[in-house]
């Protein structure tokens, strides 16, 4: 059995927000933005499309951003249509990976926003991408409050409990890696090479009790998360 990874550096914030119609999911993607103590995340990003305002109300710190993503991946340079045959747009559309984002020692990404099935999809498979290729550990984390319902299930919990093309893309990638479902693991593949988590969370209170946020395991700021979130 793999052992779990459990010192990662540079926890981000990534929310994939690529259209701007409203969605079940905004309000609770915002109040996560918006969560400043404890201090929680080393970096946020905020994927979007052009003209998006996601998320919600949102104020933008140090170590924040938002980047335009044509697809939702981290690295996509794909330009909007109306900027791809004007001279000189291209500086204004680079990825977020070239800010600053999934670079050497990030390694655990807390991902929601998007379509489970879509964009957010796109943004884990670019991250598996990237980190491989720095040789390096990648933790996702997923809390199913944070995405929207799947085009091709019924749910978000139906999507992760069957076979998905997170786990067959792990498969085909990763020499070594790790599907977990509130801690518990559900798929995993001992090998070489850098470990790929992927853990699944099905509210944010199993998130904030699991031992990958040893911040906020306590009695106390559990029930202050909770009151905060309303879940």
């Amino acid at each position: 059995m793999l052992a779990p990874i459990r010192t990662i550096s540079g926890r981000s914030l990534v929310l994939v927000h690529l259209r701007a119609a409203k969605r079940d999911n905004l309000e609770m993607c915002s109040k996560l933005w918006r969560l400043r103590h404890p201090e929680l995340f080393d970096k946020r990003l905020s994927l979007v499309e052009e003209g998006s305002r996601l998320p919600e109300r949102c104020d933008f710190e140090i170590g924040d951003n938002r980047h335009f993503s044509w697809s939702g991946k981290i690295d996509d340079a794909t330009l909007p249509p109306k900027f791809r045959t004007m001279p000189m747009a291209e500086p204004y559309f680079m990825p977020a990976n070239q800010y600053g984002y999934a670079q050497p020692g990030d390694q655990q990404f807390v991902l929601g926003g998007g379509n489970i099935d879509y964009c957010l999809w796109e943004t884990f498979a670019s991250l598996v991408k990237i980190k491989l290729g720095q040789n390096e550990p990648l933790q996702a984390i997923i809390p199913l409050a944070m995405v929207y319902q799947p085009t091709r299930s019924g749910s978000p919990i139906e999507y992760i409990e069957k076979p998905n093309q997170y786990a067959q893309y792990l498969e085909r990638k990763a020499k070594s890696f790790r599907v977990t479902i509130n801690d518990v693991p559900v798929l995993e593949r001992p090998g070489g090479g850098p470990l790929v988590e992927l853990n699944w969370f099905t509210s944010l209170r199993d998130m904030w009790l699991s031992p990958l946020f040893p911040e906020t395991n306590s009695p106390d700021l559990i029930r202050r998360l909770i009151a905060y979130f309303g879940k």
